[in-house]
């Protein structure tokens, strides 16, 4: 019997040690395959915005608009692009983790989300965040992709965000709750998924990958996200940070 178990186990210890190998190398080629795609790309897009001043007035409105969606198109693949790439990096980078005041941080994602908030009076409320060690630019994407989502899928009044920090067990549970559009409960797992869009891309334009770049963050710092939703009230987004990555003040 202890044989057999023993086995079994080297088993399973090859075939996660398999499973491992073959996620490293889907992610290089991922990496490798986007990296090198972005200056084709970007010229390709970069000609087609020129060969459409070059002709303004000169063609008819349907050949220009034709030249508009491809070029349209061309940027929207840059983001896609850029996303992937960004979603490749959380694994590879290997910044030391610092101490990081999380209201300091918001103050950063504030800042760099300004034009959005103010297009759409979104109104950001937080009270005491804790200080924790962390990968900075890993943290920063994470709130910034987090309140990002919560301003875009906004009901007609102003977006309202509520970021709330308490400690729960052995961890910080972090809560990010919205007066948005909300999502049914068959949808709430999937989200997280690459690429993986529940709503119309004329209606809520974006790559798929913000949400599984927020999970990967997390899991990257030993923790687990969630949301609960329902439609017409809102979404709330749940992630932990073990206790262990607490800075005492």
């Amino acid at each position: 019997m202890t044989n057999l178990l023993s086995k079994e186990t080297d088993i399973l210890i090859e075939t996660q040690s398999k499973l491992k190998k073959t996620n490293e190398e889907l992610e290089q080629f991922a990496y490798a395959a986007s990296h090198d795609m972005r200056e084709p790309l970007r010229m390709i897009t970069n000609y087609m915005q020129m060969v459409q001043r070059k002709l303004h007035g000169k063609i008819d409105d349907k050949i220009n608009q034709y030249l508009h969606f491809a070029a349209d198109g061309g940027l929207r693949m840059q983001k896609i692009i850029d996303d992937i790439l960004t979603y490749t990096k959380i694994n590879r980078d290997e910044s030391a983790h610092e101490n990081i005041d999380i209201s300091n941080l918001l103050i950063e994602v504030n800042k760099n989300l300004e034009v959005l908030i103010k297009q759409h009076r979104a109104k950001i409320e937080y009270g005491s965040l804790p200080i924790l060690k962390g990968n900075k630019n890993q943290l920063l994407r994470l709130f910034q992709n987090l309140i990002e989502n919560s301003i875009k899928f906004r009901k007609k009044e102003n977006p309202n965000i509520k970021i709330i920090a308490q400690k729960n067990n052995n961890n910080w549970l972090f809560s990010i709750r919205d007066n948005g559009i909300g999502m049914n409960k068959e949808y709430l797992d999937s989200i997280f998924l690459v690429f993986k869009r529940i709503n119309r891309k004329s209606e809520y334009p974006g790559s798929g990958i913000g949400l599984s770049q927020c999970k990967k963050i997390v899991e990257s710092h030993d923790g687990n996200i969630w949301v609960e939703s329902e439609p017409e009230k809102g979404s709330t987004f749940f992630f932990t940070i073990p206790l262990k990555n607490e800075i005492s003040n």
